[in-house]
C-alpha cells in the first residue's frame, strides 16, 4: 500500500473509528488480524514489508473457531476499549489510535511489522514531513531514502507524465491530494493502491481500477491480497498434507522393518536351546525341523532349512539375532526423529520441502566445554547461546588449517553462498550430539558476517558436515570442494542475531 494513499484512507477512516469500542479481535488467516469496532466496522491489517495493507471489509471475514494465543492476548487487553483520537505517521504508513484507560495507551498498526500496543508515540509522530523540490526527485538517485513518502509508484508516475502534469500532481500531493484511486495489477498480481489515476504511458501494466473513495480502493486491494494469501495457503496446506504422508510411509515401513529384526532378536533364544541340544544330535545332518526340550523341560519343535545342516542354521540364527539387535537400536533412533518431524510437520513448524534436512523442535543438550582445538591457529572464537564452540579463520592459511587440523569429520562447516568468504566451523564433541537449528542459525550469521554479504541486511550462507569438504590439490588455500550441502539459510546479519553469540577471543 502506497504511502500517499495511506494518508488519503485515513483521512476517511479516521472519523468512522473514532469513538467506536473494539469489540472483538479476530485472526482469519495466520499473520492477517482483524479488528471488530462497534457493530458492523471490521478493519483488516496485513502487514508486509512491500504489499501490506488495512482496510473496511463491507461484510465480516470467516474466523477460526479456536482463537489463536495472539489473538487472547489482544482481547484481554482491548476488547471494550473506546477509540479517542487517531493519528498517523503516513510517510512510513503507520497509524495509532488513542484508547481509554488500559494497559497501552496507544493501539499501533504498522503496515510493515503488524500490531503493537505503547504506553506512548514518538516524539513528532503526526509531523507533516518536508518535501523535496521537483528537480530533485529527477536528479537524486536514493532520494526516498531521505523522504520515504517519494514511493517507487510515486516516482514512476511523475517520470511518465509530462512536466506540467508532473509539477501539478507532486504539488496536489504536497497539499494532501485525494482521490480519484487507483488499483493496480501487474504480472498477475495486485501491485499497488495509489492516490491518483495512472498514466497510459505507465510501464507493464496488466489492469487498473478506479474508485471514488479511498475505501473502496482500500478493500479492492486488500481483498486481491487475501485472495493471494488464501491460494497460497491452500498451496502450503497440500505441501504439508503430502509431506505428512511421506513421514507416514517412511513411519509404515520402519514399523515393518522393526517387526522383523524382532523376529530375528528372537531367534536368539531358539539357538542356545539348539546349542545346548547339538552334542546329542547329528550338527550335520540337514533337516526340516528338529524337536528339543527348552528351559522348562518341554519338547519344542524348531522348524529349519534343510538347504543347511543344523550346525550352519544354529550360527545363522545367532547372526541375524545379532544383526536384530544392531538394527533395533538404530530403528528406534530413526522412529523417534521421524516421529518428532511428523508432529511437528502437523504444526506446521518446519518446512514442508526440506523436512528430510530440517530437524524438528525438541529439547537438545547443550554443549559441554573441553580443551581447545587449534591451539596457534589465527582464529576468531565464539560461543553460540546453548555453548557450541563456533571458529572463523582470520585468513585463507588459516581457513586451511582450521578445515585440515581442527575441524572433526562431524563438526559444522559455514561458508557465505556463492562467493568469497572466510570458513566457519561448529564443533561438536560427538556425531551424534544434535545441535538445535538456533545455534546453526548464529554459526551461520558468522559466515554471512565474514562474507561478501556482510553489508546486506542478509545472507545466504550454506552448511555441510565437515567430511563433505575436501581441499583441492594445486588449489590456493582456503579454496575447497563441497560433495554434499546439508542445508542452506537465509539469515539476518542484524545486531540481535550477532548477540547471541558470546565472542571468546580473537
Amino acid at each position: 500500500m502506497e504511502a500517499n494513499f495511506f494518508r488519503s484512507l485515513f483521512l476517511e477512516l479516521g472519523p468512522r473509528i473514532t469513538g467506536k469500542r473494539i469489540e472483538k479481535i479476530y485472526e482469519p488467516f495466520p499473520g492477517v488480524l482483524n479488528v471488530k469496532f462497534g457493530s458492523n466496522l471490521f478493519l483488516l491489517l496485513l502487514p508486509s514489508s512491500k504489499r501490506g495493507a488495512v482496510f473496511l471489509a463491507s461484510s465480516k471475514p470467516e474466523n477460526p473457531q479456536a482463537p489463536s494465543n495472539r489473538v487472547r492476548w489482544f482481547r484481554k487487553r482491548l476488547q471494550n476499549r473506546k477509540v479517542l483520537s487517531v493519528q498517523t505517521c503516513w510517510p512510513k504508513r503507520k497509524a495509532a489510535f488513542q484508547l481509554t484507560s488500559g494497559p497501552g495507551e496507544w493501539l499501533l498498526l504498522d503496515l510493515q511489522e503488524g500490531v503493537f500496543l505503547r504506553d506512548e508515540l514518538p516524539e513528532a509522530f503526526d509531523c507533516e514531513p518536508v518535501w523535496p523540490s521537483l528537480g530533485e526527485v529527477f536528479s537524486r538517485e536514493h532520494i526516498y531514502r531521505e523522504f520515504p513518502q517519494l514511493t517507487p509508484p510515486l516516482r514512476q508516475t511523475l517520470k511518465a507524465l509530462p512536466a506540467l502534469e508532473a509539477g501539478r500532481l507532486f504539488s496536489e500531493l504536497q497539499q494532501g491530494r485525494s482521490g480519484p484511486f487507483s488499483v493496480v495489477w501487474k504480472s498477475g498480481k495486485v501491485w499497488t493502491v495509489v492516490p491518483w489515476k495512472l498514466p497510459q504511458t505507465f510501464p507493464k501494466v496488466d489492469a487498473l481500477k478506479v474508485f471514488s473513495r479511498a475505501c473502496a480502493a482500500a478493500e479492492a486491494y486488500g481483498h486481491s491480497l487475501l485472495q493471494e494469501k488464501f491460494a497460497e495457503n491452500k498451496a502450503q496446506d497440500r505441501q504439508y498434507r503430502r509431506a505428512v504422508k511421506r513421514v507416514e510411509k517412511n513411519l509404515e515401513r520402519l514399523r515393518e522393518d522393526k517387526a522383523r529384526l524382532e523376529r530375528f532378536c528372537a531367534e536368539r533364544e531358539t539357538a542356545e536351546g539348539l546349542q545346548a541340544a547339538l552334542y546329542d544330535l547329528d550338527r550335520h545332518a540337514k533337516k526340516e525341523w528338529v524337536d528339543i526340550r527348552n528351559s522348562e523341560g518341554e519338547l519344542q519343535r524348531i522348524s529349519l532349512d534343510a538347504r543347511y545342516s543344523l550346525l550352519e542354521n544354529m550360527e545363522g540364527m545367532f547372526q541375524r539375532a545379532k544383526k536384530g539387535k544392531r538394527g533395533l537400536e538404530q530403528i528406534q533412533q530413526r522412529q523417534a526423529t521421524l516421529e518428532q518431524t511428523l508432529a511437528a510437520l502437523e504444526k506446521q513448524e518446519i518446512d514442508p520441502g526440506r523436512w528430510t534436512v530440517q530437524a524438528p523442535k525438541r529439547k537438545f543438550s547443550p554443549a559441554k566445554s573441553g580443551p581447545q582445538r587449534g591451539q596457534g591457529v589465527p582464529l576468531h572464537r565464539y560461543q553460540t547461546s546453548e555453548g557450541f564452540p563456533v571458529l572463523q579463520g582470520k585468513n585463507q592459511k588459516a581457513n586451511h588449517k582450521l578445515l585440515t587440523q581442527v575441524a572433526r569429520p562431524y563438526d559444522y562447516w559455514f561458508h557465505a553462498q556463492d562467493g568469497p568468504g572466510a570458513h566457519v566451523i561448529l564443533q561438536r564433541e560427538h556425531k551424534e550430539q544434535p545441535v538445535a537449528r538456533e545455534n546453526l542459525l548464529e554459526a551461520a550469521a558468522v559466515a554471512g558476517a565474514a562474507g561478501y554479504q556482510s553489508r546486506e541486511a542478509k545472507a545466504k550462507v550454506m552448511c555441510a558436515q565437515v567430511k563433505h569438504v575436501h581441499t583441492m590439490k594445486g588449489a590456493p588455500p582456503g579454496q575447497v570442494r563441497v560433495e554434499r550441502i546439508e542445508d542452506t539459510f537465509l539469515v539476518p546479519l542484524d545486531s540481535e542475531m550477532m548477540d547471541r553469540l558470546k565472542k571468546i577471543s580473537d
